[in-house]
């Protein structure tokens, strides 16, 4: 291993530390601030590092955000629903869980596709739910093949 590599591997294991010791502190559980992040970043450290404790606790964090989403959350893409669905897909898709995401994802889609697309609706979320839309439809086929 180069002197390079030992300084990738160096922060990689303090920047993990440092979120284990502060990820049971998140007010979200959104992909870019909240749990969903979180774990997918621990499912590749986990995966880097051969080490499945990083795995169990991105695991721990999915169940931990399970248990904070309602029915007022967000569906915009940064903190809500439809980031949140579409690290699910690809965390399957990558082969880190093995789950269905028909079954988990289906009160996700209940959700966003029952919203009526208008010039009230802010840009975020119609952009939100077309790419969670494009996503989804796009690993679903290549899924399934």
């Amino acid at each position: 291993m180069n002197q390079s590599e030992k300084h990738i591997k160096s922060y990689l294991k303090r920047i993990s530390n440092i979120l284990v010791i502060n990820g049971g502190f998140l007010d979200s559980p959104g992909l870019y601030t909240g749990e969903m992040g979180l774990a997918v970043f621990f499912f590749h450290y986990a995966s880097y590092t051969k080490n499945e404790i990083y795995s169990d606790y991105g695991y721990n964090l999915i169940e931990k955000m399970q248990n904070r989403i309602h029915q007022e959350t967000s569906i915009e893409y940064k903190h809500g629903l439809t980031g949140i669905g579409s690290s699910i897909e690809y965390l399957v898709q990558n082969g880190y869980i093995e789950e269905d995401t028909d079954e988990i994802l289906e009160d996700f889609d209940n959700r966003i596709f029952s919203i009526q697309i208008s010039p009230q609706l802010p840009v975020e979320d119609v952009m939100s739910i077309r790419y969670y839309t494009y996503w989804i439809v796009t690993n679903h086929q290549t899924r399934r093949k």
